[in-house]
């Protein structure tokens, strides 16, 4: 009987005509769709962008904060700078998504890119996304 669940091991005594725990059995049914409650699906962009209109380093981290800032408010993710945190006119960015659906984090990853692609004050240099 070795490798089998308990499920399988009730469902094989009850076709045999043996009595088995139900209230166990009901507990491990709990237990396997509570296990699928926390499947989660994580989204991350990662995207390096030039800011040539940066002046110095206080300039670019204000175009970068304000940039994060309004993806925080916009779409739920989270967002930090992860590289070239002492050039000035670039910036490396990672953002981060979790939801329960592909779904909803493929449409909050399309979001992110649709709008790190329209504001003017930065260039779109790269930008990979990753779906776990």
């Amino acid at each position: 009987m070795w490798g089998y669940s308990s499920v399988g091991r009730a469902s094989e005594w009850h076709s045999e005509g043996q009595g088995f725990d139900s209230p166990y059995l009901h507990l491990v049914a709990i237990h396997h769709s509570l296990r699928a409650l926390f499947l989660m699906i994580i989204g991350v962009v990662t995207a390096r962008i030039s800011i040539p209109d940066a002046r110095s380093l206080k300039h670019k981290r204000s175009v970068v904060r304000g940039l994060k800032d309004r993806l925080r408010n916009r779409i739920n993710v989270s967002a930090a700078e992860v590289g070239s945190q002492d050039v000035w006119k670039t910036a490396e960015l990672a953002f981060v998504t979790v939801a329960g659906d592909s779904t909803i984090v493929q449409s909050r990853i399309a979001k992110i890119s649709s709008f790190l692609r329209s504001d003017p004050r930065w260039v779109l240099i790269d930008l990979q996304t990753t779906q776990m």
